[in-house]
C-alpha cells in the first residue's frame, strides 16, 4: 500500500543547514584555536539544533564572550546562507506533494523555538503545508534520535501505524530512529555531505526530489 503520511527531518532534508555548522566550526576554530579538536564533527551537527545556551555551555564559552562568538561565525556565511536555505524544489514538492493528498509532518532534532523561526520567519513557503500535528520536537521527548522516542510521539499522538508513514532523513541518526520505531525509512540524498555510516546497499534511497516525487506516482 503506498504511503499516504510523508515525515520528514528537517535539517539537511528540507533545509540546507551544511552551511551553518561549518560556520559554527570554523568560529570555535578561529576563536580557539588551542582548542581545535576538542570536540568531534558529530558534536557540531548536534549543537547547531539546540538552543544557543546549551551550545554555549557545552563548548565552554564564557557569557563574556558570546557576542563576539556569534559575530565571528556570522562572518562565515553569506546572507542567504543565514537565512538556512531550502533545497532547489523543496517547497514545490511539498506543495504537489500536499495537492496529491499526501500528509506531511517533521520529525526533527531541533527545538521548538528553532523549528519556529525557520517555520514562520526564515522559509514559511517551505512550511506551508505541514501539518501540526504531525510534528516532533527534540524538547517534546525524552530522547532524541536516534531513540525511536521522536516516532513513537508521533504515533502515538496521530493514532497512525508504522505501515501509514514514510519518514525520509539524511542521517544516521534518522535511520537508526525509524528502525527502532518499526517506520519504513528512506534517504534524503540530495542532503549527503558524506556517506552514512548505517547506509545500506538495499535501502531506499532518493537522490533528488523528482526521484521522490516519482517513487509517490507524481510526476516531478
Amino acid at each position: 500500500m503506498q504511503k499516504k503520511v510523508l515525515i520528514f527531518d528537517v535539517d539537511g532534508t528540507l533545509l540546507d543547514t551544511f552551511h551553518n555548522i561549518r560556520a559554527l566550526k570554523a568560529a570555535f576554530a578561529a576563536c580557539y584555536p588551542a582548542r581545535v579538536g576538542e570536540f568531534p564533527e558529530s558534536f557540531f551537527l548536534r549543537a547547531f539544533s539546540s538552543t544557543m545556551e546549551k551550545t554555549f555551555g557545552e563548548l565552554g564559552i564564557p557569557a563574556s564572550q558570546r557576542s563576539e562568538f556569534l559575530k565571528c561565525a556570522n562572518s562565515f556565511l553569506t546572507e542567504a546562507e543565514r537565512r538556512q536555505p531550502p533545497f532547489p524544489g523543496t517547497a514545490q514538492a511539498l506543495a504537489q506533494l500536499s495537492a496529491a493528498g499526501f500528509r506531511i509532518g517533521l520529525n526533527t532534532s531541533r527545538v521548538a523555538h528553532l523549528l519556529a523561526e525557520a517555520m514562520s520567519n526564515l522559509q514559511p513557503e517551505v512550511f506551508r503545508h505541514i501539518e501540526p500535528d504531525l510534528v516532533v520536537t527534540r524538547d517534546l521527548v525524552e530522547q532524541q534520535k536516534p531513540a525511536p522516542d521522536s516516532l513513537l510521539y508521533l504515533m502515538e499522538k496521530s493514532g497512525l501505524q508504522p505501515a501509514d508513514i514514510l519518514f525520509i532523513g539524511d542521517s544516521d541518526a534518522d535511520k537508526l530512529c525509524a528502525e527502532a520505531a518499526g517506520v519504513p525509512f528512506a534517504w534524503a540524498g540530495w542532503g549527503f555531505h558524506a556517506e552514512p555510516e548505517s547506509r545500506q546497499a538495499a535501502d531506499l534511497c532518493f537522490d533528488t526530489l523528482a526521484e521522490l516525487l516519482q517513487y509517490l506516482g507524481l510526476s516531478a
